[in-house]
């Protein structure tokens, strides 16, 4: 698998697309699950950049 090609915020790779509009009966069914208002369906929203995510240091040894 091309490593720098996945997509660190979801599957796949970026040169693949996972269309909503080809599976027409998933939407309403993320939408409920995800308790999605009707809005946040009308448009896509990017993801945030990589670097713009601060994480604090692991309380793991």
């Amino acid at each position: 698998m091309d490593i720098p090609n996945l997509r660190w915020w979801g599957w796949g790779t970026l040169d693949e697309r996972y269309p909503l509009d080809a599976r027409a009966d998933l939407l309403p069914v993320l939408q409920r699950v995800l308790e999605l208002p009707d809005e946040a369906l009308e448009r896509e929203t990017p993801p945030i950049a990589i670097d713009t995510i601060a994480l604090r240091p692991s309380r793991l040894d």
